[in-house]
């Protein structure tokens, strides 16, 4: 299942033959939203919200509140910012049509090495030391709060921030 913001994102999607496709209503979740798709069976859940500070915001909550459910779908992150120019999926489809959305569900991030790399977004090998320790710090720091159902994720997303940072050990 796909999930967008609103229900016009979702009539949109669905007038260009994009089926699977949800709307959230707005930019809020919950817990007990992951529970309840797991529930139903659902058991992979990609997120596209809107390419703006608000849309990061709630596609951050989305991925917390995924993995403080009990039980939740797998959550992948659509970032935002692969919208371009485009502020919302609908405009993205319009634009760029049903091939180029396709392509992007392809190119999701799993939800947890997302936010973990949102968490130290701005943060390259030449980023000064100290800020390159903050970031993963502050990755690492939220990523131990994590449910041990999502070690796998945990050790993906440290070492991609690690990566990206140009901190990861050497082996």
């Amino acid at each position: 299942m796909r999930s967008v913001p609103g229900f016009l994102d979702f009539h949109q999607l669905r007038a260009r033959g994009i089926e699977n496709v949800a709307a959230l209503g707005g930019t809020s979740t919950s817990p007990m939203t992951f529970e309840h798709l797991a529930r139903l069976g659902i058991d992979v859940v990609r997120v596209c919200l809107d390419n703006d500070e608000a849309g990061r915001t709630a596609t951050a909550r989305a991925v917390e509140n995924s993995a403080r459910a009990r039980r939740s779908p797998d959550l992948y992150v659509i970032d935002p910012a692969q919208l371009g120019q485009a502020n919302d999926p609908d405009e993205f489809v319009r634009e760029h049509g049903a091939g180029a959305w396709h392509g992007l569900i392809e190119a999701r991030t799993c939800g947890i090495t997302w936010r973990a790399q949102e968490l130290a977004r701005g943060i390259t090998s030449d980023s000064p030391a100290p800020e390159r320790r903050a970031a993963l710090a502050r990755a690492g720091r939220w990523l131990g709060t994590l449910s041990p159902r999502l070690a796998l994720e945990q050790e993906d997303a440290l070492r991609e921030v690690s990566d990206r940072s140009g901190t990861a050990p050497r082996r």
